[in-house]
């Protein structure tokens, strides 16, 4: 190689050097931009009502662990009633069914158990559930009466016994209980209703009851939101929730004396609307913030 095309050979690496330094300072510097990209993005994720001014209602179901919530400092007293509290306590709801006596053990081999005299030196009480399956037999009965020339006369079954096989009213009540006040899952209901009945209670049973409830109710519902609307004063407020595994929204209406509460997938305006209180409303809107 001569020295013109060594100096050549030099020549081109420095120019390719030089691109490729270009280059680097490019993509670092475009590292640096997403860098500060990302790190705005988990800034905006992270908040909350806490460390920003967004509102307590847009934290959803993720609410942040607050510190210092309360300012009360601990008294130092036990938990629970303290001295000079009259309390209260447990009421029997009716006499005992079943009376128990508690012998002593050196009697219980003894013959003459029960001949010598005895007294009741204290009493007490277990109130508990007596939850027992029930089958009831309805039998339509058909007679031939003589003095209607033989005629077939048939019996007919209580209204709401329509099939030759169905759940009882306690049933459908415990479902509905279950799943509207206990806010307890379809899926989770049936289970429990499966083992109480001793049955295969099918979700869509459960399902049905529950809607059957609803339809029956409508009037009810209907009358409940015409008096909310009429009241010099309400509170609303609505709440996150999850439904299906999603995050829905709870909205609630109330006065002293009445309670509306309706589930929306919309927080805003339009779940509001779907409520029908506030729409139109014309009194003191009250909300805790």
């Amino acid at each position: 190689m001569t020295i013109e095309e060594a100096l050549q050979l030099i020549e081109v690496l420095r120019q390719e050097l030089a691109s490729s330094h270009h280059a680097i300072m490019e993509c670092t510097a475009i590292i640096e931009r997403q860098k500060a990209e990302i790190a705005e993005l988990k800034r905006r994720l992270n908040q909350n009502s806490s460390n920003s001014s967004k509102p307590s209602s847009s934290d959803g179901l993720r609410k942040p662990k607050r510190k210092n919530r309360s300012l009360r400092k601990p008294s130092g007293k036990k938990p629970g009633g303290q001295p000079g509290h009259l309390g209260s306590t447990m009421s029997l709801p009716h006499e005992p069914d079943t009376v128990l006596r508690c012998q002593p053990s050196k009697c219980l081999a003894c013959p003459n158990l029960g001949k010598c005299k005895q007294e009741v030196l204290e009493t007490r009480y277990e109130i508990d559930l007596d939850i027992r399956q029930k089958v009831t037999a309805w039998k339509q009965m058909g007679s031939f009466c003589p003095f209607e020339g033989n005629q077939l006369l048939q019996g007919e079954f209580p209204e709401g016994i329509r099939a030759t096989k169905q759940y009882g009213p306690m049933l459908r009540t415990i479902a509905v209980a279950l799943n509207t006040e206990g806010a307890v899952s379809i899926k989770k209901s049936r289970m429990i209703l499966s083992a109480l009945a001793g049955q295969n209670v099918s979700t869509g049973w459960v399902q049905n009851v529950v809607s059957s409830c609803h339809d029956k109710l409508r009037d009810a519902l209907k009358w409940i939101k015409s008096q909310l609307r009429r009241e010099e004063c309400a509170h609303f407020d609505e709440t996150g929730i999850r439904v299906n595994g999603r995050i829905a929204w709870a909205h609630n209406a109330s006065t002293e004396c009445l309670t509306l509460q309706t589930v929306d997938w919309s927080r805003g305006q339009e779940g509001i609307r779907h409520a029908g209180i506030l729409p139109g409303w014309h009194g003191i809107a009250v909300h805790d913030f």
